[in-house]
């Protein structure tokens, strides 16, 4: 286990990653790509009925006229308890909002940089995971000096599919694991600590280079 910014390959591009660490308005761009993010996640369920879709007899309550009160129609009208609602929410609507490609790229890149500076992004060139249990995945990382049950949160990242690593892992809310090529950004946002699993550095350097 080393921390990537000890990497003498990371060392050779510390200018790179210090340029996205101070980048101008990466504040704004990270509210952007959030707000993008948790609009996605949003479930429209909200929903009210209105005088069109409520069971009720269609008869008139009163004459239209001569009595002195309001019109009023049927017993489906809104002014009346259990009646329409009017202007309530529908569930027809859109929360999700697009953003640039770009901006992508550049969160990426910006979020990945502060954690290698701040010292929060280790890697492990191999890993030999021989059972499927919780348990031992605990005590796997703790030899690492990592402690998993903790309140931390950990972003584990691997460059193939280790499935005993996963399925060992279900059970620990405060950990997730994503492939190298479909990393999510939001996961390395509210993430402590990041552990690369990857044999060959570059892969994580094309990240920040490209």
């Amino acid at each position: 286990m080393e921390n990537l910014i000890k990497n003498n390959k990371i060392k050779k591009n510390i200018n790179i990653i210090n340029k996205y660490n101070r980048f101008k308005n990466k504040e704004h761009i990270i509210y952007l790509y959030v707000k993008k993010y948790l609009n996605s996640k949003r479930k429209n369920t909200s929903k009210t009925k209105e005088r069109s879709e409520i069971k009720g007899s269609t008869r008139k309550i009163q004459k239209q006229k001569g009595t002195g009160n309001a019109r009023k129609g049927d017993i489906k009208n809104p002014i009346f308890r259990g009646g329409g609602r009017i202007f309530g929410p529908k569930n027809n609507r859109n929360y999700k909002n697009k953003i640039n490609k770009k901006v992508y790229k550049i969160v990426k890149k910006i979020l990945l940089c502060n954690k290698i500076i701040n010292k929060k992004v280790f890697i492990l060139k191999q890993i030999k995971f021989y059972s499927h249990k919780t348990k031992y995945f605990i005590n796997y990382f703790k030899k690492l000096k990592f402690k998993i049950n903790n309140k931390k949160k950990y972003l584990i990242i691997t460059d193939k599919i280790y499935k005993k690593l996963l399925i060992s892992s279900n059970n620990i809310k405060n950990v997730r694991i994503n492939y190298i090529k479909q990393i999510n950004i939001y996961n390395i946002l509210i993430s402590d600590y990041i552990i690369f699993i990857n044999k060959k550095i570059n892969n994580i350097i094309n990240i920040i280079k490209k």
